[in-house]
Order: C-alpha cells, then structure tokens, then sequence
C-alpha cells in the first residue's frame, strides 16, 4: 500500500495540564500549539523525529475529542501515516473490501488526506496522508519552513 512512516499519532486528552507536564516538562519536548476555533479543538504538536505525537482537546462535548477521555479515558485516539500515492492506496484499500470515510481524499496544508472507515479500524482513526510533492523526501526543518511560508507560521507541519 506504499506505507512510508508515521505521521502524527493523535491522543486525545481530559486534563490538559497534566498531559503537557508530562510532555514538556518530564519528557522536554517542544510543542507548537494551534487552535481550531472554526472545529472546536485545539491541538498540540510536538515532533518525535519526523512524526509528530499531538495532544487533542476542547470543551465541546459533540467532538471526539472531548468524548473520547470522558468515555474511554486519556488515550491513542489517532493513528496517522504517510503514504506514497493516496489514490493508489485507496484504491487498493477498495480492492481488499474495505473503505474510507467520506468520498476522497482531501487536501490539507501539508497534502491529501483520508481517513480509513471505522468499520475497517476497531472504531479509531486511522489516517494516510500524502505530502505535496514539493515536500516529500525533505527534512523535517526544511518542510516547516516551506509550510509556514505558504499557510502561516501557527501551522503545523
């Protein structure tokens, strides 16, 4: 299916201080801090190499991600990796029986994204997600700039 790596694993979080004490403080990672006013959550980003770990939460009890601690506790709530060819992998995917959700991929600062159907996923979400191809194979450092060039510097690559 052209799996390249991971992108972002998502944790979705009740407490939020805790979780960033435990991030920051104990484990000293830096996070990049973004807010979805328009979705009703906001996001922390911090890089783990080249995939990110983000920390989701908001106060909007119709999200997932503020339903998801409530219901199952602090957690992996997203798993997200890159993919080679995103029509070519659901494609694929379609050919194996399963699906994704909504009708294609869709675009986003970085590239083209869909989520696998969670009939397929146990009910978590699992991402693919295809850079532009004036990202791929560059460094981390260099795709952020290019990123933040084009989408503003809260972006999070």
């Amino acid at each position: 299916m052209g799996m390249t790596n991971i992108h972002h694993i998502g944790i979705s979080v009740a407490d939020y201080e805790r979780a960033r004490y435990l991030w920051e403080e104990v484990l000293g990672m830096e996070a990049l801090y973004q807010n979805f006013k328009e979705r009703g959550f906001e996001e922390d980003a911090m890089y783990l190499g080249d995939a990110q770990i983000h920390i989701y939460r908001s106060q909007n009890p119709d999200l997932k991600f503020c339903w998801w601690p409530r219901k199952n506790g602090d957690g992996l709530e997203t798993l997200s990796v890159c993919v080679d060819n995103i029509n070519k992998t659901i494609h694929d995917l379609r050919c194996a029986g399963m699906d994704i959700a909504g009708y294609g991929a869709e675009s986003m600062s970085q590239g083209m994204s869909c989520f696998i159907d969670k009939e397929f996923t146990a009910g978590n979400d699992f991402e693919l997600v295809e850079f532009h191809y004036f990202l791929k194979g560059k460094p981390v450092e260099e795709m952020k700039k290019i990123v933040y060039h084009f989408f503003g510097e809260g972006t999070v690559l």
